[in-house]
């Protein structure tokens, strides 16, 4: 009897195990990578952005000839031989029925092939593509490149350009991955239409439109430049990288340099996406009550103060109400100081779980109150930000509302602020104006300026483990330094706020305060908004001299 029941459990459990066997088959049949033929990646990036270009002005020129059959044809042959086959295809005769002349028959093998490969996969084709960054940008090929010490290799290409430049998608298709880690930051992924995987590393936000498992198209808004995760101490730059299909990443180098001439070929002829401008100009445009030289948008605030008069020197949408992004650290720092010593230490829990740039806090870590001040100005760390929120109140909502509390006692009334930090949330908003007041006791506040005008400035804290944490940040204001007299401040930047800067800069002529808010361009806009607040110094200094004495005209600053 048992030897019956323990070969019917052993049939039994060789049923299971072969319909187990036959799932996982199933499973890996519908799963697993497509294939790809060998020769379809070296081809396509071997051929020589030189040659694309060369191709696309003999194509724009008619457009009698198919995009793919020349550039088959040019990528593959001499110029002697693709030339007697371009003159046959501008003459309208089909690629089929083409004279081959002496070109051998491995050759024009070769060369149909190379087409069938340019009609299947299309990175090359005019306007399929978009290229990641909206603006000045500059990039090399460091694919393959050592990282950690060989650790690991470079699988993408590093794209540089200013702190809070737009990026866009590359290839309309659904979004796998967003959000945050210790490696790459804010990053996002897309599943590409094409079946590639594109992603974007080290940003410095993420698009509050982007919904995981939601379709994005080309050109729409992903985020905008940053160098968070292991690229913190790093310039702001953009990590692309693609992954086909098979899960072999591939360089991305050759690609990005087509599809940069394509988006410049596209603005010169005014073909702008139009996706990307609504996007980036959402927000309706208010009229101005002064006329600046040429701005990177009409739609933006600011303000300009001489602190030595209080003297309002320019205004524009100086009342309404947007969101300040990090601008709202310098409120978070005041209250900050009020309560707080330097000295203290704070255990961090679960509060710093956030999102955006952070210096890399975990639940259970230990920092200084000094660090953590160093963290939010210098790095505009989201996660210190709410370390010392809940230091100072115990919960988040709680000093939200001492945050308030505190804004109104400075004259504050058309603000309102929800978190430390100025990440987009409903009812988080303030204005060029009340930010200018806020601005003003952080300038007042030594013990605060000290930590807005470092370049750059070391951070230590330790884990619940015990093990010690050193970093070197470096100022996200890209202005200290540059500009004469600038002693910094802070800067903000989220999709909702665009680009926000505050600047106290100081000289023999005076003090300028300046609050920008909403910019495409901070750091030239603000240039050019100090540079005509100083020359109206410079001629009220004149005029109020010459009303004294004729000749102080000629001794004041900047008056020829």
């Amino acid at each position: 009897m048992r030897t019956k029941i323990q070969w019917n459990f052993l049939i039994a459990l060789t049923q299971i195990l072969c319909l187990m066997a036959v799932a996982l088959a199933f499973w890996n049949l519908i799963h697993r990578y497509p294939s790809l033929d060998k020769d379809v990646y070296p081809y396509l990036l071997s051929i020589s952005p030189d040659v694309v270009k060369e191709c696309s002005q003999e194509y724009r020129a008619g457009k009698t000839v198919s995009w793919e059959d020349l550039l088959a044809v040019r990528s593959t042959l001499s110029p002697k031989e693709a030339q007697l086959l371009t003159e046959q295809l501008k003459n309208r005769i089909s690629f089929n029925n083409l004279s081959w002349g002496n070109i051998p028959l491995h050759t024009k093998k070769l060369v149909t092939r190379h087409r069938e490969i340019l009609v299947q996969f299309q990175y090359l084709t005019p306007g399929r593509y978009r290229f990641p960054v909206v603006g000045k940008t500059w990039f090399e090929d460091s694919y393959g490149a050592d990282r950690e010490g060989g650790k690991r290799t470079h699988e993408g290409t590093d794209l540089f350009a200013p702190e809070g430049t737009p990026i866009i998608n590359i290839c309309g298709g659904r979004i796998e991955q967003l959000g945050w880690n210790r490696l790459g930051g804010e990053r996002v992924g897309v599943r590409g239409d094409d079946g590639n995987y594109y992603y974007y590393a080290h940003l410095e936000t993420i698009s509050s439109k982007l919904v995981k498992g939601k379709r994005i198209e080309a050109g729409e808004i992903i985020g905008t430049m940053g160098h968070t995760g292991d690229a913190l101490t790093t310039p702001d730059h953009l990590h692309l990288g693609i992954e086909l299909p098979n899960g072999q990443w591939i360089n991305p180098y050759p690609f990005l340099v087509v599809w940069q001439y394509w988006d410049a070929e596209n603005s010169v002829k005014g073909n702008n996406n139009s996706v990307l401008t609504s996007q980036i100009s959402a927000k309706p445009l208010v009229s101005h009550s002064y006329d600046a030289q040429e701005l990177s948008t009409q739609d933006l605030s600011y303000i300009l103060i001489n602190l030595k008069t209080n003297r309002l020197l320019k205004v524009r949408n100086g009342d309404i109400q947007r969101a300040p992004a990090s601008t709202t650290k310098l409120l978070t720092g005041l209250l900050a100081v009020q309560s707080l010593k330097e000295t203290d230490r704070v255990r961090v829990g679960k509060e710093v779980e956030v999102e955006g740039s952070r210096l890399g806090l975990l639940p259970g870590d230990e920092i200084s109150v000094r660090d953590l001040l160093i963290a939010l100005f210098v790095h505009s760390a989201n996660d210190a930000a709410a370390a010392l929120a809940v230091k100072v109140s115990g919960t988040l909502p709680a000093f939200a509302g001492e945050m308030n509390k505190y804004a109104s006692s400075l004259g504050c009334s058309k603000s309102n602020f929800v978190n430390p930090h100025g990440l987009p949330a409903p009812n988080h908003y303030s204005t060029a104006s009340d930010l200018s007041k806020i601005a003003k006791a952080f300038i007042n506040n030594p013990d605060l300026m000290k930590f807005v005008n470092e370049k750059t400035a070391a951070v230590h804290w330790v884990d619940s483990r015990g093990r010690d944490h050193s970093i070197v940040l470096k100022n996200t204001n890209s202005l200290l330094g540059v500009y004469p007299g600038d002693h910094g401040l802070k800067t903000g930047t989220t999709t909702e706020a665009g680009q926000c800067l505050i600047s106290y800069v100081s000289s023999t002529d005076g003090e300028l305060l300046l609050v920008l808010l909403g910019s495409m361009q901070r750091y030239s806009d603000s240039i050019k908004l100090l540079d005509e607040g100083w020359a109206d110094q410079r001629i009220n200094a004149a005029i109020h001299n010459l009303s004294k004495d004729q000749r102080g005209i000629f001794s004041s600053p900047g008056i020829y």
